[in-house]
């Protein structure tokens, strides 16, 4: 018989894990750049249990709070936001008071992250109080440049700033899509006009680059460049030169990127502007004019006055059509957030665009700037249509001692088929080119181009005449001694007849 007692097993053994609970405080003021970051990094990486944000009764702290509080809802639905309905005061007391408040509100948060960046230097006492209280608190602050520091109690009310073991990347906020970002910053904006707008189209910067080859013989035409050089029907909407700014920037792996954005602003009287091409990229937004039309031959329709208060956004202005003022680079160089880009920049458009992005160009860009767009390679604007006396001057002058009058000659005439054309190389000697009509040999079509001459009786010399191989065009050289006015007004009178019948 087994005399062994038979025992019942052992029940396994449960570990249980206790998942950190995380609440973020945050103070609210009129730059809520942090405070984005602060609630988009957290809510990503942990998933936020709260986010409770402190305010006081002045319109800078207020305003902001219940913007930031809209906007959270609306970006995160299932996220628990607190604005107290009774504001706080700018004291290190109430401050203390109120996060100590929250803390006991819920219990089961086992991390505290306090954004301190909105709070005042009295403020920060407060936190410095809550933080010595209770070691659940930590607190992180952003400084101007963006670079983040934890704060770390120093004394009674006191705080020292160290490095932050995990700081906030600066694209922490670059999923939230620019049109609500206006919305949430410009304290005056009233309506954003979504629909107006327009994500920036996907091209290659293969494509980009047979667009910039098309561009160029075409004068600029964008509507024709597009069809052109994808071979494409024509869009919806007008292909633009902000268009071409905001597929380059996709290009380059800027992605929250919007084209014709309308803000409606409040005031006196509501005024509605389009802000041209919009950014948000590493907690900034950048704001794109892309004027490139002559504001003194085409002024256009009056723009209204563009505050957008609170946005505080890096403008960035483009004008391809003309040189900068001395005003206008001086306004340029004295800050961080203000770039000007005119005629001549404008050649190294993609490699300025890197630079202000803080991104690689792709080698097609690149090779673009060192080929088609340099300024030894055509003398014309780029990115923008040269007028007419441009483009002839341009075609006419090869270099300073060699001229090409049959091309400027074309050029004038905006690519159409005449039967002839003129231009005066001398005080005396004329150019003719003219097509072909009804064939014949050379020596047989000067002598009619000599009747004509005779006809209308005119001491015109043919000092040189060639029929060319392709039978299509004829050349001559002819001598006037007489009075050139004379035989520019035959010439005129002939605009539409064949010279040779």
């Amino acid at each position: 018989m087994d005399t062994k007692e038979n025992k019942p097993a052992a029940a396994p053994t449960t570990v249980t894990t206790v998942t950190a609970t995380i609440a973020l405080v945050v103070f609210a003021s009129e730059d809520l750049w942090s405070s984005l970051q602060s609630i988009a990094y957290f809510q990503e990486r942990d998933g936020l249990d709260g986010v409770f944000i402190y305010q006081t009764a002045e319109r800078c702290s207020a305003a902001p709070a219940a913007r930031l509080r809209r906007f959270c809802s609306r970006r995160w639905p299932t996220l628990r936001v607190v604005l107290p309905g009774e504001p706080g005061a700018a004291t290190a007391a109430k401050v203390a008071e109120r996060v100590g408040d929250w803390r006991r509100f819920r219990p089961h948060v086992t991390r505290w992250v306090i954004d301190a960046t909105g709070a005042t230097r009295t403020m920060l006492g407060g936190v410095a109080k809550a933080m010595a209280a209770d070691k659940v608190f930590e607190t992180i602050c952003r400084d101007g440049e963006g670079v983040w520091s934890a704060l770390r109690v120093a004394g009674v009310g006191q705080l020292d700033a160290a490095p932050l073991a995990h700081p906030i990347p600066p694209d922490a906020t670059d999923g939230l899509p620019v049109t609500e970002l206006v919305e949430l910053l410009a304290a005056d904006v009233a309506e954003i006009r979504f629909r107006e707008s327009r994500a920036p189209e996907a091209l290659t910067p293969e494509q980009i680059g047979r667009l910039v080859t098309v561009g160029s013989k075409c004068n600029w035409d964008w509507s024709r460049m597009y069809a052109v050089a994808l071979e494409r029907p024509g869009r919806l909407e007008e292909f633009t030169f902000a268009d071409f700014v905001a597929a380059a920037l996709l290009a380059m792996g800027i992605r929250n990127v919007r084209v014709n954005l309308g803000v409606v602003q409040t005031g006196a009287k509501r005024s509605e502007t389009t802000l041209d091409v919009l950014v948000n990229r590493c907690g900034r937004l950048y704001l794109f004019d892309c004027r490139a039309r002559d504001e003194q031959r085409d002024p256009g329709p009056p723009t209204p006055l563009l505050t957008l208060e609170g946005l505080w956004p890096t403008c960035v202005v483009l004008r391809p059509n003309r040189w900068a003022t001395d005003g206008e680079r001086l306004l340029a160089g004295m800050g961080s957030r203000m770039y000007i880009m005119d005629a001549d920049g404008c050649r190294r458009l993609f490699s300025w665009l890197a630079e202000i992005m803080g991104v690689a160009v792709p080698a097609v860009l690149r090779d673009l700037e060192r080929g088609a767009l340099r300024l030894g390679v055509n003398r014309l604007p780029v990115f923008t249509p040269a007028t007419q006396a441009q483009r002839l001057g341009d075609a006419v002058r090869l270099d300073d001692q060699v001229f090409d009058l049959v091309k400027g000659g074309r050029v004038e005439e905006g690519g159409q088929d005449t039967v002839w054309r003129a231009a005066r190389v001398t005080p005396d000697l004329w150019f003719l080119e003219g097509r072909v009509l009804q064939g014949g040999v050379g020596g047989e079509m000067q002598r009619r181009l000599a009747a004509r001459f005779v006809e209308h009786k005119m001491a015109v010399t043919i000092v040189f005449f060639e029929l060319m191989p392709n039978k299509r065009f004829w050349h001559a050289l002819v001598r006037n001694p007489g009075d050139n006015g004379a035989f520019t007004k035959l010439l005129h009178k002939w605009q539409n007849i064949p010279l040779i019948v």
